[in-house]
């Protein structure tokens, strides 16, 4: 069987090579990056918008475009992860994440490292989801307390064995907010009415509340 010949992609004219990387998928982009500077060079020039990018510091998610694990791995491993994030970012000339997810059992240090890089590479996540056993809310507080950018949509799911004490009141500077408790025998008390009250937040969904009837007539007549 005759053995074709190599194909020189990267020898063709520019506009040329545009018109066939165009055609790559979504990973063939990133493979091709790797390639030389020119190949780096050519993808940069195309600003690939149509593209998201999730960013996972859990173990497990129902959907990720690049799944970056983390969340067991030590202070060296996290550094080498977001070289990596930072790479595709620089790629695809992203300034916004669609998604990130992130763990409440990550320790102080690694979210600290993670939110000084969203300071300085990106302008906006459209969408953030935090789920974990989370009892003093420290690192919630410490995740939001740190970050610089807005944050469009925010997800909070946390399974607290132990009763949470109210969080500060930027937990509700978003303009969607979900929030989740265990059960009606453990409902947030984290969130309060005051938290509410001087939201800005255009939506709001809580299940399993503690919040009273009084307290609900009173969102709905000063909310």
């Amino acid at each position: 069987m005759e053995i074709p010949l190599p194909f020189p992609i990267l020898q063709f004219p520019f506009l040329a090579l545009n018109a066939i990387v165009l055609n790559f998928e979504q990973k063939e982009f990133l493979d091709f990056s790797l390639i030389s500077k020119r190949s780096r060079s050519v993808l940069k020039s195309l600003k690939l918008f149509r593209f998201g990018l999730r960013i996972s510091f859990k173990d497990e998610i129902p959907w990720v475009s690049f799944p970056i694990p983390a969340i067991d791995s030590d202070e060296r491993n996290l550094q080498l992860s977001i070289i990596w994030i930072d790479y595709i970012c620089d790629i695809y000339c992203y300034k916004t994440i669609y998604g990130i997810f992130l763990d409440t059992c990550a320790s102080e240090a690694k979210i600290n490292q993670f939110v000084e890089w969203l300071n300085r590479r990106i302008t906006r996540i459209d969408n953030c989801h935090i789920t974990g056993e989370e009892t003093n809310g420290k690192v919630l507080e410490l995740f939001l307390d740190k970050l610089k950018i807005p944050i469009q949509a925010m997800s909070v799911r946390l399974k607290a064995n132990k009763e949470m004490k109210p969080l500060t009141r930027k937990i509700l500077e978003f303009d969607y907010f979900i929030a989740e408790g265990n059960s009606l025998s453990k409902p947030i008390k984290w969130i309060t009415l005051d938290h509410i009250l001087s939201s800005k937040c255009r939506i709001l969904s809580l299940d399993y509340t503690a919040l009273t009837e009084t307290d609900l007539n009173t969102i709905i007549r000063d909310g």
